[in-house]
This record gives structure tokens, sequence and C-alpha cells, in this order.
């Protein structure tokens, strides 16, 4: 079952309040349980999980890694994930969610306490956001819900909207209606009326791990097989989308790798963009051969420019202000995968936050001390450009002056709105359609290995470009392509933009120019929405 959901408030709810918030979202499921404390009271949606331990109530949506581990640590439950949850809380209060490994949202009522406490997994992989409307505190895995429980109308947050208006990030916990927040990623929100609620993060730290190329390959082979297995376990028909990337297609024949093993669930389709109109950022070539190799059964999903331009205003109503410019790429395959009958589907985005070293190629090698590659990097970037090698070395000189880590720059991108935004807008759209999508390379453990691994095992230059995920493309060896495993080069989202917008200069932003129509769009919406 793929519809699942959370909802939760602290103080007197009318209860007209929550039928409203159960009918703005409803492929989070109906109520499948609500436990009703002096203070409020907490609801698991579809295939969420509840837990009461006396005066605590608990609702979890989502999946614990370390579950049996837990659970014979606290003497809980091992099948039991609320369970674990609610064992983990009543041993480390409010930091319990620290001690949970997966992808999940938390809420617990206590009643010992007079609060409401709602926690994220590390990266945001499950959606939750909150509100206050006096003594009122309501929490809920979209806005609308939360907008509904605390009986407040759709009124749009300007700054929220400015900023995406100019491709500029927004704060982390922004939304794009005013009075409801995200609860951050890696962090909390703790809500006991009538003081203040309080939001923090956890603090995330990666370490340095230093392995040969050889040892980190089969490390970074094994934490991905890992990674997929913990998101395809209950899987009835398995998909895939596959760009012809390194990361997606890695995930790919990873789980068809297992599958052949008798280790995990058929990969039963996968599907890719085919843009026949803009050869250049099609990978279809790709995409085709790994299917080919794994006897996959494939799925081109036709997308013509023109194609940006439809479905906004579904779009933004669905997502409650403008999802991420781009949006209908992803809907074309998620209809795909629906329409092919898949339950779970893997995506191998987030690959590039812990490998990307976003040309920080030069300062990260510095900052770990690699000086043999460091200096060979700065002579190829001499060859090729000159500017950028020259500003490289002047910001590691200063980075290394005020005791950076080299591995901060990764641990930053964990805590960037985009990624969260990216990740709450394809959860939703795939359970509107009944499905799960899982995004392996967003595994916390498999993360912080590629985070950790040393330079020499993450980039190097190629012919044309510097190659980046080295030890991704070696554990890689034997089951992907080698065409696929040792491309270099790179495609970019741009001319699909351009021809889209053929109105926008070509030194022009068609990125920021598309982002501009979904606010005018969403504006025209606001007056016909149901809020």
């Amino acid at each position: 079952m793929s519809a699942a959901g959370l909802l939760g408030w602290h103080g007197a709810l009318p209860p007209e309040r929550l039928a409203a918030a159960l009918g703005r979202a409803p492929w989070r499921g109906p109520a499948a349980a609500e436990l009703v404390a002096a203070g409020g009271a907490v609801l698991a949606l579809g295939a969420a999980h509840t837990a009461r331990r006396g005066p605590l109530a608990l609702a979890l949506h989502g999946r614990l890694d370390n579950q049996a581990v837990l659970a014979g640590e606290l003497g809980a439950d091992p099948a039991d994930p609320a369970a674990v949850a609610a064992a983990a809380y009543l041993r480390f209060g409010d930091e319990a969610a620290a001690r949970l490994l997966g992808d999940f949202a938390l809420l617990i009522l206590d009643d010992r306490r007079g609060a409401l406490l709602a926690a994220r997994d590390w990266v945001g992989a499950r959606p939750l956001f909150w509100g206050r409307a006096g003594n009122l505190v309501a929490c809920g895995s979209e806005v609308k819900q939360v907008l509904a429980l605390l009986g407040l109308p759709l009124r749009p947050d300007e700054d929220t909207l400015a900023a995406y208006a100019r491709a500029d990030t927004p704060p982390l916990e922004a939304t794009f209606v005013a009075g409801v927040r995200a609860v951050p990623p890696n962090g909390q929100v703790l809500a006991a009326p009538p003081a203040a609620p309080l939001a923090w993060r956890r603090p995330l730290r990666f370490a340095p791990v230093e392995l040969a190329l050889p040892e980190a390959a089969a490390a970074v082979r094994g934490a991905l097989e890992v990674a997929v297995a913990r998101r395809t376990a209950e899987a009835r028909r398995l998909g895939a989308f596959v760009s012809g990337g390194m990361d997606s297609t890695s995930v790919a024949a990873t789980a068809a790798a297992l599958a052949a093993r008798g280790a995990g669930p058929p990969l039963a389709a996968a599907f890719t963009t085919h843009y026949p109109e803009v050869p250049a950022c099609d990978e279809t070539a790709y995409a085709r051969r790994v299917a080919a190799r794994w006897a996959v059964p494939w799925h081109p999903v036709v997308f013509h420019p023109s194609d940006l331009l439809w479905g906004l205003e579904d779009a933004v109503v669905l997502h409650d202000g403008p999802p991420f410019p781009g949006v209908s790429v992803q809907t074309a395959l998620v209809d795909a995968a629906a329409a092919a009958k898949v339950d779970v589907v893997l995506t191998g985005e987030g690959g590039d936050f812990w490998q990307d070293p976003e040309r920080r190629e030069i300062v990260i090698a510095l900052l770990r001390h690699d000086w043999r590659l460091a200096l060979h990097q700065i002579g190829w970037a001499a060859r090729r450009d000159r500017r950028w090698g020259a500003g490289s070395v002047w910001t590691a000189v200063r980075e290394m002056a005020t005791g950076r880590r080299a591995e901060s720059f990764f641990e930053e991108s964990a805590a960037r709105y985009d990624l969260r935004n990216l990740l709450e807008v394809q959860e939703r759209q795939a359970m509107r359609h009944g499905l799960r999508i899982e995004f392996p390379f967003l595994d916390r453990e498999l993360a912080e290995l590629l985070v950790g691994l040393p330079p020499r095992a993450r980039f190097a230059t190629g012919k044309r470009i510097s190659v980046y995920k080295v030890a991704t493309r070696e554990a890689m060896r034997g089951l992907l392509p080698e065409s696929v495993r040792t491309r270099e080069s790179m495609t970019f989202a741009d001319p699909l933009f351009h021809a889209a917008l053929p109105d926008t200069p070509t030194d022009g932003a068609p990125v920021t120019e598309l982002a501009k129509r979904y606010v005018e769009v969403w504006r025209t919406t606001l007056g016909g929405l149901e809020y």
C-alpha cells in the first residue's frame, strides 16, 4: 500500500476541520488509526504506523533501516517500527530521531509535557509541515492539510515567491503558503503551547574515509546494494527511471543484479524521457543499452518542449505553489509508471549531491591534503580555464586558513531547499498515482561513504571534462555496458528550456523565465482554490 501520511495537533480542534484536512489530500489515504490524548491527537493515514505508550501517542510515516538493532537495544517489538520509535523517544527524549536510520516523518504527542514533537529524517525523504493559530499547533504531510486543521485561508508567502521568481534559493523551511513551514530535514519542531514552537536541526557531520580506489569501489557497490534492497523489499512490481546518467543506470543495474541473485524483486520496467526535437538532451541510447544488458522491458517516454508549459495549473494546485521548473518531465515519467502498473519506482536522483564537487575539485583535493592530485588538477585547469584554476587555489587557501573540512561542502547539500522541494514534489506526484518513489542515493550510510571518499576515488581528469563519480564507475564494472560506465559526455536541460521558450535570448536564463510563468499561473489560480 503506497498511500501514507500523518496528521497531528496540540490544542482544541473543531471536528469539521479534521474532515476537511482528510479530504484535501485523499492520496494520503484514510485515517487508519487515531490516537487521542488530553492535549490533542496524532493520526496515521494509509499505511503509516502508530504506537501508544501510556501518555505517549506516536505516528510514523516511512521506514526504519536500523529497526532490528534498535529493538534489541531498547527491548521493543522488532516487527513494529512505531514501537521502536516510541521506545527510542522514551529513552533519548527530543533527540530520539537522531538514533533512527531511514526515511521517515514522525509525530509524538507527549501528555506528560503537554508537547507535540515533529521530526524528519536526515534529508527530508518524507514530507512534514506545521503551523500555528493561537494556541493550536497543527502538523501534516501536506501544506493544505495544515491549513485545514488551523482553519486558515491560503495566502501566498511573498518572500518565497520572490526568491523563486528570481531563481534564488528560499530558506530551508520555506513554503509558498503564509503561516505554514516545513519541519526541517534532519530536524524537528517542538510545540508546547502557550510557548512559541521551537524548530532546530540536528548537527550533520560526515567523516573522511581513507580507501584506495579498488576498496572504495567495493564499498560503494556493497552500500548501493544495501540501499536498493532496503527500498525494494516490499515491491510487488518494481520499476526504475533511467535517464542514462551514471546514478540512474547504477541504481537500475544494481536492482537487476540483486534480482538475478534472488536477492530482490525483478525489475519489471524502465522508463526514460525521449526528446526527439532536442537531441542535445536525449540520453535514450545509454538507457536502452542498460535495459538490454539486463533484459528489462524499456519504455521511452516521448517529451516535447511544449510539454514544459502544459498542465501548469494542475501542478501549482497539487503542490500548493510553483514546483521546480521542469516538473512536467517528472509528471510524464510518473504517468508512464502508473500506466505500467508499477507500485515502487527507483530513481538515481540525489547522487549528484554527494558526488559532484560543483567545480571544487582543486579546493577539495587541497583540503584533503592530496597534493599530487591537486597539482594535476591545477595543471589541467590551467590549460582549459586559467581563471577558474587560480580562483580555486585562492579559495582553498582561504578555506584552509579557517579550518574548513572538505566534507562540509556536501553536508551543506543536505540542508538545501531545492533538494527538500524536489523530494516533496516527487513523493506527492507518485503517491497521487498509488506509487512509492524511492531514492537509494539518499540512503544515509551510502551518502556518508560517498562524501568521505578521498578525492582520488571521487574525480579525475578526462579527455574533455573532469570526470566525477570515479568509485561509482568502478563499482559498476561488469554491471553496466562499458559505453555507459565510461562515458564522459554530459547533458543539460538548457536546450530543452530554450526550445520551449524560443523568445528567451540564447545567453538568457530560460529556467528563470519558466519560474516567472509558474508564479503568474499560481496567482491567477489562487482565486479558484477551495481553501
